[in-house]
C-alpha cells in the first residue's frame, strides 16, 4: 500500500506517511517530505500536512491542543519556509484547528475526510 509505519517503545504502530510521489502545481515530491517537514515543527500524532492533488493545495490540520503554543506562528512559518525550499510553487493554503482524533480511523489519518473538511470549511469548491 506504500504506507510507512513506525513502532514505538510500547509496541504500538503509528502511521507516518506514504512512500509514493504526489504532484502539486506541477511539482513532484514525496509524502515522506511532507512528513519530515511536519515532524520538524509539530507532533505528527496531533497534526498533518494534507496534499489535495485535485485542487493543487496543501493544508495543515492541527489538534486544538496546539493553539496555546507560544511559538505557534513561528512553527507554521517554518512549514511555509520548508515548502518553499522544495519549490516556490508549494504554499500552505489553509490551517485549521480541530479535534484531531475525529480524523483518525484506526491508527491512520483519513486524508480524504481531512480534504473534504478543508474544502467545505474554507469554501474551496
Amino acid at each position: 500500500t506504500n504506507d510507512i509505519f513506525t513502532v514505538d517503545q510500547r509496541g504500538h504502530y503509528h502511521y507516518r506517511s506514504r512512500s509514493d510521489l504526489i504532484r502539486i502545481n506541477e511539482v513532484a515530491f514525496g509524502y515522506y517530505q511532507l512528513q519530515a517537514i511536519l515532524q520538524q515543527q509539530f507532533d505528527p500524532t496531533k497534526s498533518a500536512l494534507i496534499a489535495d492533488t485535485t485542487l493543487n493545495k496543501i493544508y495543515l490540520l492541527l489538534d486544538r491542543s496546539v493553539v496555546h503554543m507560544p511559538d505557534l506562528y513561528q512553527r507554521i512559518q517554518g512549514i511555509i519556509d520548508a515548502l518553499a525550499a522544495i519549490d516556490p510553487l508549494l504554499t500552505l493554503r489553509c490551517v485549521d484547528y480541530v479535534e484531531f482524533s475525529h480524523f483518525v480511523t484506526g491508527i491512520k489519518l483519513d486524508r480524504e475526510l481531512a480534504i473534504a473538511h478543508f474544502r467545505q470549511t474554507f469554501n474551496l469548491i
